[in-house]
């Protein structure tokens, strides 16, 4: 291997992280807050947190009663499904990512 297909390769290896992180800062800083929208829409709260700046990612948190029964329990999961089918949606057709 020369010394210009290590170049070759880092400027790959460069323009390939480069464009991972604009991807993910565009979907990733986004995403949670939206997919806590759809989730308001369909009438259940999600909350949202940034882990470590967002270095290790996001994490959403759905927070039903200790009381819940099975059939609500059931219908909660529906209502997720749902505002995640529409966050989905919603990056497939702003052409944020590829899911």
């Amino acid at each position: 291997m020369t010394a210009a297909d290590d170049d070759d390769i880092e400027s790959f290896r460069e323009q390939h992280d480069r464009s991972r992180k604009e991807q993910r800062s565009i979907v990733g800083s986004e995403a949670p807050a939206k997919l806590s929208v759809h989730g308001l829409n369909h009438g259940i709260a999600l909350y949202n947190r940034r882990a470590n700046g967002g270095a290790f990612g996001d994490f959403q948190m759905i927070t039903p009663p200790l009381t819940i029964r099975e059939g609500e329990l059931g219908e909660l999961l529906l209502l997720l499904e749902r505002s995640l089918s529409d966050l989905q949606a919603e990056i497939e057709r702003d052409g944020f990512a590829r899911f």
